[in-house]
């Protein structure tokens, strides 16, 4: 099944959620047959949130993707951190070159 990865971490979600039911009806019609795989795995470890920092110097694209990425209530928020200040973002829409979030400023350590 194809799904478009456009859209925040919650659409994404629900898209795939609706694939996965199409291929259990699917399976349960028919159990294709096996075949064996080719190559070598690949384990990729889970991103901390450290990985969630937006750094100073990216680009406006992968600020959108970390944003957008995140924006389920079941990941921790996308957020910038400076000195004394803590902003996390979340409900990300993009139009054309700029994006639109709520923002959430809390002091450092209070979170």
């Amino acid at each position: 099944e194809e799904i478009s990865l456009e859209g925040n971490l919650s659409e994404i979600f629900k898209r795939l959620d609706s694939a996965v039911n199409a291929l259990i009806k699917r399976l349960i019609h028919h159990l294709p047959t096996p075949i064996k795989q080719t190559g070598v795995g690949k384990i990729f470890k889970r991103l901390g949130n450290k990985d969630n920092e937006i750094s100073f110097d990216t680009t406006f694209e992968k600020a959108y993707d970390t944003v957008r990425m995140l924006d389920d209530p079941s990941y921790p928020s996308a957020y910038l951190s400076l000195k004394n200040i803590f902003i996390e973002f979340s409900e990300v829409n993009r139009k054309n070159d700029e994006f639109f979030c709520r923002v959430r400023i809390s002091k450092k350590g209070s979170t």
